[in-house]
């Protein structure tokens, strides 16, 4: 069984859209396996009237670790990602009927349950090139009648996760950790359906997936 983990808050962009400073460790949580897929695709209910798409990379880890330093971290990545996802708005008002939110810290809690929506997460082949060559490269996220783009930025790096969290958790050979959200873009419901939304890093990758409403 593989291991998804997704960082929050981890960009200016997901900071500011989530109203937490930037905060002094990596805001990392492990999410089911069911709500990743390599399909090309993502499922959306029609439950919801909008919902959010977002792009962030993600990384791969090649060898189990536990409590590995930080100048070590990156030898422990196999490979990295793009990641498409699906923030469903209908399963975050689901959980606030359910949840007294208190704060800002709870909100952005409450979010991340989100995530769990099965195959609401596509994740891409293996993007040929290094961390270096990655960071501050423009990226895009394009679909019908909207194309928007930022720099790749991320406030706590691939090295500062794997140390932060192998800290407290072991993490195994094959385990995905999600970075955070660059940029996201919301949707009406009655515009999904077959919607083809891509993710571009210009002359390094591009990754596509076919939007999927299901009951």
């Amino acid at each position: 069984m593989k291991n998804f983990w997704v960082t929050f808050a981890n960009t200016d962009f997901d900071s500011k859209r989530l109203k937490e400073p930037k905060l002094e460790y990596p805001l990392a949580m492990h999410v089911p396996f069911f709500a990743f897929n390599f399909d090309n695709a993502i499922s959306v209910s029609k439950k919801t009237d909008k919902f959010e798409i977002g792009i962030e990379l993600a990384i791969k880890l090649k060898d189990d670790i536990f409590q590995l330093e930080k100048q070590d971290a990156l030898n422990a990545i196999e490979s990295y990602h793009v990641v498409i996802s699906v923030t469903n708005k209908y399963h975050i008002n689901g959980i606030k009927d359910r949840v007294v939110l208190q704060s800002d810290q709870d909100e952005s809690d409450s979010e991340y349950f989100t995530r769990w929506w099965e195959n609401s997460n596509s994740i891409s082949g293996v993007i040929d090139c290094c961390w270096e060559e990655l960071q501050g490269k423009d990226i895009k996220l394009a679909g019908l009648n909207f194309n928007k783009s930022d720099t790749i930025s991320y406030y706590h790096k691939p090295e500062d996760i794997i140390h932060f969290v192998s800290n407290i958790n072991k993490l195994y050979k094959g385990t995905y950790i999600c970075l955070g959200h660059i940029l996201r873009h919301e949707i009406s419901i009655d515009k999904a359906d077959g919607m083809i939304v891509e993710c571009i890093i210009p002359s390094i990758t591009e990754h596509k997936v076919t939007l999927c409403t299901i009951d």
